[in-house]
């Protein structure tokens, strides 16, 4: 299902938006990249018989390094949102929802998006959780209470730095990264409440290369359909919110 031009160079060069733990983030040599979406790419290199090549990336680039040719695809806990398939398509591969952490000495506890009114929230740059809080803001505003000063970090773990560093009253995350985060402080951290629903992550490709979406979709599928989909999550810690049972192109809730 593989474009040729893909056969024949036997590789696809990912973007991959490292640290992100745990879907990437570097090991103690500061070379090696580990995490979830490193597994899934060598799960389907090793079903489609090629190799993919990740290449560490910032968030808020991996979209325009796509659509000028840069990459063939982004694998990094991307969310798929409407917006975003304007530019690209995505290939739905996991989902996830937004969190709060906070310190475990923290004075305030938010439990829902109107909560951070009036507090220091640290997010990274690009990302659903900063939209949320900036968006969140004008909300604040609008009901005649003090806006959230919203840090923008261009890494999650520059977000988190700032708020052990008490820079930031709480760091807004992804559920799937602050269970993660949690488990490696051992009590520096506390996750108060999801605060979505959550949405569908994707990995994205051109708009115009739907044949390589195609077999991506049929990859990603046939990992969960043997279960090696589900090994890596368990691993990750993520299966139980991450998971998905189908995959698809373009299921964007909103």
């Amino acid at each position: 299902m593989l474009p040729d031009a893909v056969k024949k160079a036997g590789y696809l060069t990912v973007a991959s938006d490292v640290p992100y733990p745990p879907f990437e983030f570097y090991d103690t040599d500061g070379k090696t990249i580990l995490g979830s979406d490193p597994d899934i790419a060598k799960a389907l290199g090793e079903l489609m018989g090629i190799q993919f090549r990740l290449q560490p990336v910032a968030q808020v680039n991996i979209i325009p390094g796509l659509s000028s040719g840069k990459y063939d695809l982004g694998l990094s806990g991307m969310a798929d949102r409407k917006e975003r398939e304007a530019a690209v398509t995505f290939v739905d591969y996991m989902r996830n929802a937004g969190t709060f952490l906070v310190t475990a000495d923290a004075k305030h506890h938010p439990m829902t998006l109107p909560d951070i009114c009036g507090l220091n929230v640290a997010v990274q740059s690009a990302t659903t959780m900063a939209d949320d809080a900036t968006g969140q803001a004008t909300k604040c505003t609008a009901d005649g209470k003090q806006a959230p000063k919203v840090m923008e970090f261009q890494s999650q773990d520059d977000a988190v730095l700032a708020l052990r560093s008490n820079r930031a009253d709480v760091a807004m995350v992804t559920a799937g990264s602050g269970a993660f985060i949690m488990t490696q402080a051992k009590g520096q951290f506390d996750m108060t409440a999801t605060y979505s629903a959550g949405s569908i992550l994707g990995i994205p490709v051109r708009k115009d290369n739907m044949q390589l979406a195609k077999a991506l979709e049929a990859g990603v599928q046939k990992l969960i359909d043997n279960g090696t989909y589900k090994k890596i999550l368990t691993k990750w810690g993520l299966d139980k919110l991450n998971s998905i049972e189908k995959s698809g192109i373009n299921g964007a809730i909103s």
